[in-house]
């Protein structure tokens, strides 16, 4: 008996151990945004207006024209490429996993599968100063979107090809919906041509692939149809540093070590503050109004230092580069809004 409580402690103090020894972690404010999918390929989004003054690309006036014949012109003089694309999502397992190109499905999946025609361009969007965003990528442009929300009850089929998955539905390996929609691309033609399907099988599927072939056909035959560009998919990929001013020490294997002298930058979450610029909530930097984010700020809590700081629409958070101890004085370089009133700094320590 004795023995057995003797081990029995000996476990529970040797757990308490490996406990304090555990890395630092984000704070809760900051986990709190950990909550956004990746992908190194272009997401299709809901589409947003495009405004030319946030991002880098420079086109002729005429593209904003309210003459719509100009503006039409403009606009295929302007989107040089042209693609068909299929993305797949997981819609069970979100957290876990974000947008493909292929796969198969699982017993009891839930799935998002965007089969997308677009005539387009490649624009990088600026932040809140006029600078490009590193990492990200848009694509403006028109199209149409077959889009199909679907669960699964079998396992193993082709998610990528959209008649597999109307023909598992029509045997009920599938149910789900389909959804038929046109961006940026309007007129009397495209509501001729435009179907009204809402049945996942493959007679509706034929109907919306020969609806997008319709579509393509009017841009150049038809006078009447209009044009109005849009953001229709984003892509984001890791970067490994901010750019050419990120000095951190993530090689030393102790951080007590770094190089005299030499400081370290990385940014790091404020906080979230109301309409008149107070705090909802702990902040992570010792301050009580969004004026007073700069000079020398003590931390509140264990930070991470990230390489970025989170871009709409998807806010994910960067890789943690370092992190900095609470109650370390760093000097606030940048501040960036991100979202609604969230706030991010870059800061040197």
């Amino acid at each position: 008996m004795k023995n057995t409580i003797l081990l029995v402690f000996l476990t529970l103090a040797l757990s308490g151990c490996g406990l304090l020894q555990k890395k630092p972690v984000s704070s809760d404010l900051e986990r709190e945004l950990d909550k956004n999918l990746y992908t190194g390929a272009f997401q299709p989004v809901q589409p947003f207006t495009f405004d030319e003054s946030d991002y880098t690309v420079d086109l002729d006036d005429n593209c904003f024209s309210s003459d719509l014949d100009k503006r039409k012109k403009c606009w295929l003089d302007n989107l040089p490429n042209s693609e068909d694309y299929v993305s797949i999502a997981d819609r069970k397992y979100s957290a876990k996993f974000g947008y493909g190109n292929s796969g198969v499905s699982a017993e009891g999946g839930k799935y998002e599968i965007v089969s997308q025609w677009v005539r387009f361009l490649n624009a990088k969007p600026v932040d809140a100063e006029g600078a490009a965003i590193e990492g990200e990528d848009h694509k403006v442009g028109v199209g149409a979107r077959i889009v199909a929300h679907i669960s699964t009850s079998e396992a193993g089929i082709n998610l990528s090809d959209l008649f597999a998955v109307a023909a598992a539905a029509e045997t009920s390996d599938a149910k789900g919906s389909l959804l038929f929609t046109i961006q940026g691309i309007h007129g009397k033609g495209v509501d001729t041509y435009t179907p009204k399907i809402s049945k996942l099988d493959t007679e509706n599927l034929q109907r919306a692939l020969e609806a997008v072939q319709n579509i393509k056909t009017l841009l150049h035959n038809d006078n009447s149809i209009q044009l109005t560009a849009q953001v229709v998919a984003i892509r984001k990929f890791e970067q490994e540093e901010i750019g050419d001013v990120t000095i951190t020490n993530n090689n030393m294997e102790d951080k007590s070590e770094r190089l005299d002298g030499v400081k370290s930058q990385g940014w790091v979450y404020v906080g979230y503050f109301n309409s008149s610029g107070q705090p909802n909530g702990p902040t992570n930097l010792q301050v009580n109004n969004v004026s007073g984010i700069k000079g020398t700020l003590l931390t509140r809590s264990t930070l991470n230092v990230r390489s970025g700081y989170p871009t709409f629409p998807f806010y994910r958070l960067y890789s943690v580069i370092d992190n900095v101890s609470a109650g370390v004085s760093v000097n606030v370089i940048r501040v960036i809004e991100t979202g609604s009133n969230k706030y991010w700094a870059l800061v040197e320590y």
